[in-house]
């Protein structure tokens, strides 16, 4: 099938509500208000369906040499570094009072800041964060870093399963051994978050090599568990909900066809989904100082200005991909698998 015809819109809802869960998170994380505390799973989500788009998309113009090193570099850069950067400015902005040069140094070149400090967030500190500046881009460092090893491993094909395996295998040991949990955000445990994200993606990778026939009721029901589970806070729901519901939640709606209105509904959520991700936290941060309102309030104005601001941020987002990829990503041939207007029919990468 031609990758530039298929369509994933079930996959691009399912993100969408991943971001916003990601934002309750995170909200009731700094503020000390119990809200869907075991959402963190959904960066597994987040990088099962990168593996998924990325394979879908680049995987066979990579795999016949159709697509250079530095031309991927190219696209992933555009794809994922203006809004990172929009991230981070905001981030700077609502901390002031914190600034360190190392820290916005590495921050620029979207390394993680390996440290032992304290950074306030609302009324508590949290120690040993990456990406003091914007919390969730930790993963976003990830998403970089998989991309150089998948287009490694999709230059040598029979290489996949070994990769996917072992990957799989060292992060299951580290989850049932060293009770690793949600690692990546902090500097400790952050070492674990490369076998997490390498497991993650690379599931996504073969999952995209699997017929997929539509089961809407399977996917509804899996959906339904998932968010039970990520909702009772329990560490361990949440661990197999990343590893296990994930990828089947993946594999069962990436064969569903949607009617019109819910795919628009569900373009329209994953086209916020990465604008939202990427400036949540940084506008938490500023909405946090300049807001002279109680707890409940200032959360309730931060999801609402997140959402304003990730809509308007997804359209300049496009465009200035748009406009950034005409000038440097030369486009490939047309009808071949995974050219450059495949990425438009594809559920966008997120992250």
């Amino acid at each position: 099938m031609n990758t530039m015809k298929q369509r994933f819109t079930a996959l691009d809802g399912l993100r969408g509500l991943a971001a916003f869960a990601v934002v309750l998170l995170h909200y009731g994380y700094y503020t000390d208000v119990p809200l869907v505390r075991g959402a963190w799973a959904a960066v597994d989500l987040f990088f099962v369906l990168s593996g998924f788009v990325l394979q879908h998309t680049y995987g066979e113009r990579i795999a016949s040499g159709g697509m250079s090193l530095g031309a991927f570099l190219k696209v992933r850069v555009i794809r994922l570094y203006p809004l990172y950067l929009v991230g981070l400015a905001v981030g700077i902005a609502g901390s002031l009072d914190v600034l360190r040069p190392k820290a916005i140094a590495l921050s620029l070149v979207a390394l993680p800041y390996l440290n032992r400090l304290p950074w306030p967030v609302a009324d508590q500190n949290f120690v040993g964060s990456v990406f003091p500046y914007n919390g969730p881009a930790w993963s976003l460092f990830f998403e970089f870093f998989v991309g150089l090893v998948f287009f490694a491993v999709a230059r040598r094909g029979r290489l996949l399963l070994t990769v996917a395996g072992l990957s799989l295998a060292v992060w299951l040991a580290c989850w049932f051994k060293l009770h690793a949990v949600n690692p990546g955000p902090f500097t400790d445990g952050f070492i674990y978050a490369f076998p997490r994200v390498m497991a993650m993606f690379f599931v996504g990778v073969v999952l995209r090599h699997f017929h997929r026939s539509p089961r809407p009721l399977l996917f509804v029901g899996l959906l339904c568990l998932a968010t039970w589970a990520v909702s009772t806070g329990k560490p361990w729901l949440a661990q197999v909900t990343g590893v296990v519901l994930a990828p089947a939640l993946v594999f069962t709606g990436a064969g569903l066809r949607l009617p019109r209105r819910a795919e628009a509904v569900a373009e329209f959520a994953g086209s916020l989904s990465y604008p939202l991700y990427a400036i949540h936290v940084p506008l938490f941060f500023l909405l946090w100082t300049v807001l002279p309102v109680e707890r409940g309030p200032k959360i309730a104005a931060a999801v609402a200005a997140s959402l304003a601001c990730a809509w308007l941020l997804a359209e300049a987002d496009k465009r200035l991909r748009r406009r950034l990829s005409a000038r440097f990503v030369r486009p490939a041939r047309v009808g071949t698998a995974g050219s450059a207007s495949a990425p438009v029919s594809a559920p966008s990468a997120r992250y």
